[in-house]
Parts: structure tokens; C-alpha cells; sequence
């Protein structure tokens, strides 16, 4: 890790260290590179506190790694988001769990703390369940004002098989590249007067009433 500061100050706070990560119960289940992604380092950051985009995003279970949605099968989100006392760092939560034919089962239930460490560059979620805990370390390091090359790399307990931390991360990845998806194809907002206009057109001709 290296501290950048545009007027050479000191480290005003410490890199990341998990303690728990150097005992023998945990070990290194891999990293997933995805460079080139086209987005500014500071929309992921701001994402932690919209919250009420989960349902609607995020509320589809998907295939690990895909896009593909799994029919029948939601994701039922408790997300909230609150700021730390160490002013580079703020917390979000979920707790999630599987709704199948619209029935919530409990037994699913994934808490996860994600800890955003300084502008959004570094950030750690840990997961946990019945299974265990697992750690993934989200990283996104700019090359360009609008350019991040992303690497996610994943610490799990020893008990918890390859395959369920394969699925779990897979998950979380497939679910992030649903809001790269906004991230990356967002465009500038026309001025107030124009979508005033807009919006009185639509008014005279009743759309209202087919939506």
C-alpha cells in the first residue's frame, strides 16, 4: 500500500490489518481481476449510502459470476449504512436471505459488514454465517480520472469448502457488475427547465395514466 498526499503529509491513519487473518483457521482462497472498469473512484464510495437501491437491484438471485438470473428465487435485503468516528471510514450492513416462492427461509441468512477505508480505494467485506466467515478485500486502484482496474481477493476459514466460498464470492461479484452496469452508463442530467418541460408535456397528454 503506499499513501499518496499532495503535500507530502505524514499517514494520518493505518493501513488495514486483520489480526484474525494470521491464525491458522483462515487461508487464501484466491484473487479475481477485472481492469479497465469505467468509473470514478467516488461513485462507489457514495453507493454504500443507497441503500434503497438493494430491493430493486439486488433482489434477484443470480447465477455466481453471471447475469443470469436463478427463476423463483430473490434476495431478500436488510441493508443500512452509518458513518465511523475515524473520519476515513464509513460502515454498511446487510443481512440477507433467500426467498424462494416467495417464502423467506432464515436458515440462509448471510450477515455481512463492509468497511470503506479512505476514499473508496480499499474496501473489506466480511461475511458471516452459519457456515463461518469468510473476508473478501475489494480493491479498486485509478490509472485514469474515470479508470479503475478492480481486484478482489478472498480470505475464508479453512472449514468452509472451496466450492461455498466460490459461490459466495461469485455472488457478490455478479451482483456488483449489476451496478457497474449503472455505474458505467450514466449520463449528464439536461437542466431543471428542460425536464420541467418535459414533465408538463406528459402531464397534458395523460402518459401518467399508462404508467
Amino acid at each position: 500500500m503506499i499513501w499518496y498526499h499532495p503535500s507530502n503529509n505524514q499517514p494520518e491513519y493505518d493501513a488495514i490489518n486483520i489480526d484474525e487473518l494470521n491464525e491458522n483457521r483462515f487461508e487464501f482462497r484466491g484473487v479475481h481481476h477485472y481492469p479497465n472498469i469505467n468509473m470514478h473512484l467516488q461513485e462507489f464510495t457514495e453507493n454504500a449510502a443507497d441503500i434503497q437501491h438493494f430491493g430493486p437491484l439486488h433482489g434477484q438471485m443470480l447465477i455466481p459470476w453471471t447475469e443470469w438470473p436463478v427463476p423463483f428465487i430473490n434476495i431478500h435485503h436488510m441493508p443500512s449504512f452509518s458513518f465511523a468516528e475515524e473520519p476515513w471510514k464509513i460502515y454498511f450492513y446487510n443481512t440477507a436471505m433467500l426467498k424462494i416462492f416467495g417464502k423467506q427461509y432464515e436458515s440462509t441468512t448471510v450477515s455481512a459488514t463492509i468497511i470503506y477505508h479512505g476514499p473508496g480505494s480499499i474496501t473489506l467485506f466480511r461475511f458471516d454465517g452459519k457456515f463461518g466467515r469468510l473476508y473478501l478485500f475489494h480493491t479498486n486502484t485509478p490509472f485514469e480520472y474515470t479508470k479503475l482496474n478492480v481486484v478482489f481477493r478472498v480470505f475464508a476459514e479453512r472449514k468452509i469448502s472451496r466450492f461455498l466460498s466460490w459461490y459466495i464470492v461469485g455472488n457478490w461479484i455478479a451482483q456488483w457488475q449489476r451496478d457497474l452496469f449503472v455505474w458505467e452508463n450514466k449520463v449528464k442530467n439536461k437542466k431543471k427547465k428542460y425536464r420541467r418541460k418535459i414533465f408538463f408535456f406528459f402531464r397534458c397528454i395523460n402518459v401518467d395514466h399508462f404508467l
